[in-house]
């Protein structure tokens, strides 16, 4: 069993050393949990220097999801990260201290060795994060997944990645072949484009019946976040803003009451908002997209539903589509190696 064999219990976030733990069973939210408590009960001390390829060997997994957490950390005032490689954990006070101690695969194994109990179905503890890999890669082009080297990855038998495959195929983001070999389904323009015009057509229905539902009675802290993070804006990153975009766009809304809505959104949610290749390259729009999203809670607060709809409309506008556009134009030229399970025959 490998350390992220974790136990999954339920999907609020508990609190241990004033370090938020997410129980849910993606591979992101468990190396966060296992960082997260390493730095909670002083494990790792402030001036610890973590490497993405270090932590991503130690805990068996790719280095996607040790980003997501490590970002996920730097957003919580955790960790800072470095202008050359790596994150240092900061003090109580948010400060980096000028010693500093690079921590390699033995010091960490030492340092986190939480092991627990596995509790969660083999499919379910991997299927958010290679849905958000493919979803990644799917700028590239239609690229061919080797089961096999899936397997591998995430520690898994093929059996297993299959009924994975077989679940994201639903969502339209991948589909076999002629020669039944599956395939990412390539995210252009065009399908962005499409993508969009569905977010347009169902979202304000979706709003209609989350504020109905009363999911927005108690907005006040969403809109404290949001404020705060317009506050700092040039220090948001993309796991931080995608993190805003699914609590308004996926939690609030999928309170609406109507699951076939939102089983319709759910391929434009994974392939743009949780698309973080995507907004790696859109960080210019950040100021805006988070004024948009104050807009829109601030009037749901005010219990001025219409205002709302008005405001959502806005922030999914016609004109935004140039924005994906040009986002997945560099991302398709991104240095970014493709996991071992992709390839371009």
């Amino acid at each position: 069993m490998t350390m992220l064999d974790c136990r999954v219990t339920c999907c609020l976030p508990v609190w241990r050393g004033s370090v938020p733990i997410a129980r849910d069973p993606t591979l992101r939210a468990r190396v966060f949990e296992v960082v997260a408590t390493a730095i909670g009960d002083r494990s790792l001390r402030p001036g610890s220097v973590l490497l993405e390829a270090v932590v991503a060997d130690a805990l068996s997994t790719s280095r996607s999801p040790v980003r997501a957490a490590l970002e996920q950390l730097r957003a919580h005032g955790r960790v800072k990260k470095l202008a050359g490689r790596g994150y240092v954990v900061l003090d109580a006070e948010g400060r980096s201290p000028a010693r500093r101690v690079k921590i390699d695969r033995t010091r960490f194994l030492t340092l986190a060795p939480r092991r627990p109990e596995r509790r969660t179905p083999a499919w379910l503890a991997i299927v958010g994060d290679l849905q958000g890999e493919l979803a990644a890669a799917a700028v590239i082009g239609p690229l061919r997944i080797i089961e096999g080297e899936v397997a591998r990855q995430y520690q898994v038998s093929r059996t297993v990645v299959r009924d994975v495959l077989s679940r994201i195929e639903l969502i339209g983001l991948i589909e076999k072949d002629d020669r039944l070999r599956w395939r990412l389904v390539p995210l252009t323009a065009q399908r962005a484009a499409h993508l969009q015009e569905l977010r347009r057509a169902l979202e304000p229905l979706a709003l209609r019946g989350a504020a109905e539902n009363g999911a927005f009675d108690g907005s006040g802290a969403m809109r404290e976040r949001l404020s705060a993070a317009r506050s700092r804006v040039e220090e948001v990153g993309s796991i931080e803003l995608q993190g805003f975009e699914r609590e308004l766009h996926v939690d609030a809304f999928g309170r609406c009451g109507n699951p076939e809505v939102m089983k319709a959104l759910r391929s434009a949610h994974v392939q743009l908002t949780a698309n973080h290749k995507l907004y790696q390259r859109l960080t210019q729009r950040f100021p805006t997209i988070i004024a948009e999203h104050l807009e829109i809670v601030d009037r749901l607060a005010e219990h001025d539903v219409e205002g709302g709809v008005a405001a959502l409309e806005r922030h999914l506008a016609p004109g935004r589509i140039s924005w994906l556009c040009d986002a997945i134009e560099a991302a398709a030229k991104g240095p970014e190696p493709l996991p071992a399970y992709l390839t371009r025959d």
